[in-house]
């Protein structure tokens, strides 16, 4: 019986650490994709600040042609996963 014990607390203290390791991951990968999604929804600001007035101008001066559909801005916020121990 204790052999088994210590081979259960082994395992747990193995799995405690891969959770660990896997929160980590779960955490930067959080990050990344806010990173990420700052980085796009400032293109979008770019595209309606800088490339839509010129757009327009060339239309104003007798450039056709479909003005494109503007890109969305993503409001979605990502979740963190809860630390151990919290």
């Amino acid at each position: 019986m204790a052999q088994n014990a210590e081979q259960i607390r082994q395992v747990a203290t193995e799995f405690y650490d891969r959770m660990q390791t896997v929160y980590q991951y779960y955490s930067e990968s959080g990050r990344q994709l806010e990173k990420a999604v700052e980085a796009y929804n400032r293109s979008v600001g770019s595209w309606d600040s800088r490339l839509m007035p010129s757009l327009r101008k060339l239309r104003d001066l007798g450039i056709s042609g479909e003005e494109p559909a503007p890109p969305e801005i993503i409001d979605v916020v990502t979740r963190r996963p809860r630390a151990v121990g919290e």
